[in-house]
């Protein structure tokens, strides 16, 4: 029922945004078919198209069942989903939730592909792109205002630290790896305080 869509809050539609995008990234590898998904963010954008909007929520749902499909307890496939979402968490938290969800999660995307350009997994062109053309004018779009205070490094980090999906003692992270994700264990102090100012510099924090 997209009508339903037309009740939401600015900040709440475009938290949905966000997480459409993360899962377009997903699909097929997050350097394939880049311009295609800022079309599609772009009807999205407009919130006017109802049949083309109802058909990206189909293809999202179908996105997120090819990973949640026989992964019940969330022990494989399905913890990629995570993808933005460590960071966005605690970003959450750290603003006392004055950043909404799906927001946080697309600053989460930008601090998920720094690591991996750190990494060489992902190209600075690719990264530039998805920043410049989905991430941000969807930001600017929620109208959502960041604060300087909400990232103060030691209330991300000890969120990062009690993530309810982390297991063991290494920080964790999913990241884009040439055309898959991979989930690593082992996100360092620096490589974490090295994403966290690309992530204020990227929203001119």
């Amino acid at each position: 029922n997209v009508d339903f869509l037309n009740t939401l809050k600015r900040e709440d539609y475009y938290s949905g945004v966000g997480e459409i995008i993360k899962l377009y990234l997903m699909r097929e590898g997050i350097r394939d078919n880049l311009e295609e998904i800022i079309d599609k963010i772009l009807v999205l954008t407009g919130r006017k198209d109802k049949s083309a909007i109802t058909n990206i929520i189909h293809e999202i749902m179908k996105i997120k069942l090819s990973y949640v499909e026989g992964d019940e307890r969330d022990l494989g496939k399905r913890n990629l989903l995570n993808y933005g979402h460590e960071f966005g968490h605690a970003l959450e938290s750290a603003s006392y939730f004055a950043i909404p969800h799906g927001v946080a999660i697309m600053a989460g995307i930008i601090f998920a592909n720094q690591i991996s350009v750190k990494r060489g997994w992902l190209d600075s062109q690719t990264f530039n792109n998805i920043n410049n053309n989905l991430l941000l004018p969807a930001i600017s779009q929620s109208m959502v205002k960041f604060d300087n205070k909400y990232f103060d490094k030691i209330k991300i980090l000890d969120s990062m630290k009690h993530d309810k999906k982390r297991s063991g003692d290494g920080l964790v992270l999913v990241l884009p790896r040439k055309e898959s994700f991979t989930k690593i264990h082992d996100l360092t102090d620096v490589e974490f305080e090295h994403g966290l100012s690309k992530v204020q510099k990227v929203l001119s924090i």
